[in-house]
């Protein structure tokens, strides 16, 4: 895992030398953030108005006051952030990511050659602080959110490529905004709702038993 965050530190130093044939949008994480939150809402909407609710939706609906006042916090504080600074600084520097960092992307040669990367298809015009979100996301998940975990993923990246006081900032924001919970009720949302997935009732049960252990990761990285 370690090896994946010193890859990464590397391909984002080597994009800066990208030469694009044509003018890529930059990526702002803000407003990706106000769509989930705007979808957030209009879930409730539709789970308040159901008359027969499953055991799921009873309990999705317990939690949904505390995740959702979560993410309209954190779009109340990325709205603070300016878009045109962030994507000046981002074109400036010559910023790209691959979009999609997540370990099925990681491939370890068994010769114990250098790391693959695959599966570009997301790639994108951001920071690094993008990627290094998904995939750091995808393992604290993984290890109940361990702080020793974080702060040794955090080195393998940083003693490569140091993350700035700007993608730091989004790396703040992305990392304290409920995604995981906006993942489950979006599944939720756009499935069959005469049948609930079990799956997804554990996923919502393991997001509520790891949320104080989150937050503990983010008050020891962030303050």
């Amino acid at each position: 895992m370690l090896k994946a965050f010193g890859a990464m530190a590397r391909l984002h130093l080597k994009m800066t030398q990208v030469q694009a044939e044509y003018e890529m949008p930059v990526f702002f994480y803000g407003d990706e953030m106000e769509k989930h939150t705007r979808e957030c809402r209009r879930v409730r909407n539709y789970l308040v108005r159901l008359r027969t609710k499953t055991e799921f939706e009873r309990r999705l609906l317990q939690e949904y006051p505390y995740f959702l006042k979560k993410a309209e916090e954190v779009t109340a504080l990325a709205r603070l952030e300016s878009k045109p600074e962030y994507e000046a600084y981002v074109k400036s520097n010559g910023l790209y990511c691959h979009g999609d960092f997540q370990y099925h992307n990681v491939i370890y040669p068994k010769d114990g050659g250098g790391m693959c990367l695959i599966n570009f298809e997301h790639f994108a015009r951001d920071t690094g602080a993008r990627d290094f979100y998904l995939l750091f996301r995808k393992i604290s998940e993984k290890n109940d959110w361990s702080i020793k975990l974080a702060e040794e993923m955090l080195d393998a990246y940083q003693n490569r490529r140091l993350l700035t006081p700007i993608e730091w900032q989004s790396l703040r924001l992305r990392l304290a905004y409920p995604e995981k919970f906006w993942k489950i009720i979006n599944f939720y949302y756009n499935s069959r709702k005469s049948w609930v997935s079990g799956r997804n009732y554990e996923k919502l049960e393991g997001l509520i038993s790891q949320e104080q252990s989150r937050q503990c990761l983010l008050e020891k990285l962030f303050g």
